[in-house]
């Protein structure tokens, strides 16, 4: 293997493993954000409410389909809901997950193989 393909290789690791973390932290801050928009809906059922987020966020991508349907239930449910603030909820809480799975590396490995129908 040459300097140059292991370069290669290297790179292409790193751009793996950090989509990979990427998508940990947005599982991780979706299901935050559903914690507290099932909470401001009066929703006891926030497990029901988190399995809403990720449909609508696997058939679309991106954020902005997640904002938009909290955004929507908020102000069905009489809240009163700004897009501003939901976003930047969002951010807040991408950082949060960010550092919460830092932390827990181990269990966030854990978290994501049950989830994906792993061990």
């Amino acid at each position: 293997m040459t300097a140059g393909d292991a370069k290669r290789r290297f790179l292409e690791e790193k751009y793996i493993l950090d989509f990979q973390m990427l998508l940990k932290t947005r599982a991780r801050r979706n299901r935050m954000l559903a914690a507290w928009a099932a909470s401001r809906l009066g929703r006891a059922d926030a497990d029901a409410y988190l399995k809403e987020v990720q449909l609508v966020d696997a058939a679309v991508g991106g954020d902005d389909d997640v904002l938009q349907k909290i955004l929507a239930d908020l102000r069905s449910a009489g809240q009163k809901a700004d897009e501003d603030d939901i976003h930047s909820m969002m951010k807040e809480m991408m950082f949060d997950a960010a550092e919460w799975l830092e932390t827990n590396r181990d269990s966030a490995e854990i978290e994501q193989d049950r989830a994906s129908g792993g061990p």
